[in-house]
């Protein structure tokens, strides 16, 4: 990372410590950077688990499982809500 300075021997040099944290910033956007890959990576996994289940459970579910698969899908981005219903139409209705 950014080498470090014995802050009793050194004097305060501003430009050495904005270089500093100037580092640090760029450190910690490209963590956010990562996160935010990883999370729509994951969030594409269980998309398509969401998927998977609700083909392999059939249509019908009962009342409460279906309400909570209902919100889950709700809470969805609409990239994501967009893709699972065109597999799900694909999957109804092949010839379409």
């Amino acid at each position: 990372m950014t080498e470090e300075k014995d802050p009793e021997t050194t004097p305060f040099d501003a430009e050495w410590e904005i270089k500093k944290m100037g580092r640090r910033i760029m450190d910690l956007l490209d963590m956010i950077d990562e996160l935010k890959a990883k999370d729509k990576s994951l969030s594409a996994r269980i998309s398509r688990l969401k998927l998977r289940t609700i083909e392999e459970e059939g249509e019908e579910e009962p009342g409460e499982e279906r309400e909570e698969v209902q919100r889950q899908f709700d809470e969805l981005p609409l990239e994501e809500k967009a893709v699972l219903m065109a597999k799900l139409m694909d999957r109804r209705d092949p010839e379409r």
